[in-house]
């Protein structure tokens, strides 16, 4: 995700295919299979904060929301990529 950020924050494509995607896709987890996050009501909430960040840090914005709420250790790069959120 760092590299589609990097080279489409923005632009047209970004706002309207891969930021309503993974608004689309996250909500529908959670509402479909809530139980594969740690606490499902708290990663809804992330979520919808994140919803709300300015577009140029929405993507990672909700991105990180759902990974902090997921038992699952992510690569350190991808995890540093997410805690840069400004």
């Amino acid at each position: 995700m760092p590299f589609v950020a990097e080279k489409m924050q923005l632009s047209t494509s970004y706002r309207r295919l891969v930021l309503p995607f993974l608004t689309t896709y996250w909500t529908g987890m959670l509402d479909k299979a809530s139980f594969h996050f740690i606490v499902p009501h708290q990663a809804r909430a992330a979520l919808k904060r994140a919803m709300k960040e300015p577009l140029e840090r929405q993507g990672q914005a909700i991105l990180q929301a759902i990974a902090d709420h997921l038992p699952v250790r992510f690569p350190a790069e991808e995890t540093e990529w997410l805690r840069t959120l400004a």
